[in-house]
């Protein structure tokens, strides 16, 4: 009987844990062989909590051949082993450590390579990062056992604890220095550049033998599609994958989106970047910042 995702992923935790060299020796081996062998490479790459499953999953979707090959990874600056209380001796880091340092050896300059990176509006990504992990950053409440009457205290105290641990400005600047700085030091993509092409949700830059295509999670549904099928060529679909509005606190995860808001001039802040003001259209990005600012 083949195994299921479960247990795979199960028995690959063990593994890690047990024989964290070996774990990475053998992935190592593995993905630095499948970049070798490709013509193509994309990587989706971005600073968590912005939707990359479900373009990761989108994508694998379609039929890319044998020549293509597709990798969902974070920050490239991300260690394999740190001090976080997730669990981070993964595959995915793995990868990382492969493709940084195939980039920064030389060895993919002959590949045409593909960089995909999303962006979310910066307090939905904040909020979405603490339900993604609630066992880590959700330790306030118990989400899983809290009754409608509870939401409105319970909201208060996840605001209380976004501010007071300064949660939501150090996430936000840590979003808009991976787009600002990771994307230019490791793939030569620099987005403050005057050449990059802006379309509504869609940013799209090059350069030598990498492009990089910029979605606005916001426009997932409008643009992924039609944006693939331009500069890759393949039809797609979308395939919705980690949403914090499904399963067990899904809820009162709603009634934060829906009640939380913040003073005026901290959302000002945590939206004063040019990235975001190219991204969205005026109206929208107006929107957004009206969304989650106190009256």
């Amino acid at each position: 009987m083949l195994m299921n995702h479960a247990n795979l992923k199960n028995r690959l935790a063990q593994l890690a844990q047990t024989f964290p060299g070996l774990f990475k020796f053998v992935f190592g081996l593995k993905y630095r062989s499948e970049i070798r062998k490709a013509q193509s490479i994309i990587i989706i790459a971005t600073p968590g909590h912005v939707g990359s499953s479900t373009a990761f999953r989108s994508l694998v979707s379609a039929d890319w051949g044998t020549d293509t090959r597709i990798y969902d990874i974070h920050s490239l600056t991300e260690g394999y082993n740190n001090d976080s209380e997730i669990n981070s001796i993964t595959p995915r880091h793995v990868e990382q450590d492969v493709i940084r340092d195939m980039l920064t050896s030389g060895e993919m300059a002959n590949k045409k390579i593909t960089v995909i990176t999303l962006v979310r509006d910066p307090i939905s990504r904040a909020l979405g990062g603490k339900f993604q992990n609630p066992d880590v950053y959700l330790k306030e409440i118990q989400q899983e056992s809290l009754k409608q009457d509870d939401f409105a205290a319970a909201a208060a105290m996840v605001k209380n604890d976004m501010l007071s641990s300064g949660f939501l400005e150090e996430t936000t600047r840590w979003q808009m220095n991976f787009y600002l700085d990771e994307l230019k030091d490791f793939y030569g993509i620099d987005l403050s550049q005057s050449d990059v092409q802006v379309d509504e949700g869609f940013m799209y830059a090059a350069q030598g033998n990498t492009q990089c295509l910029v979605f606005a999670m916001e426009y997932m549904n409008t643009q992924y599609p039609s944006k693939i099928k331009t500069y890759l060529g393949q039809d797609i679909e979308i395939v919705m994958a980690n949403t914090n509005e499904q399963g067990a606190g899904a809820d009162f995860y709603k009634y934060c989106k829906k009640h939380l808001q913040f003073d005026a001039p901290l959302v000002d802040r945590l939206f004063d970047y040019d990235l975001l003001k190219q991204l969205y259209p005026a109206e929208r990005f107006q929107a957004l910042k009206d969304q989650w600012t106190a009256r």
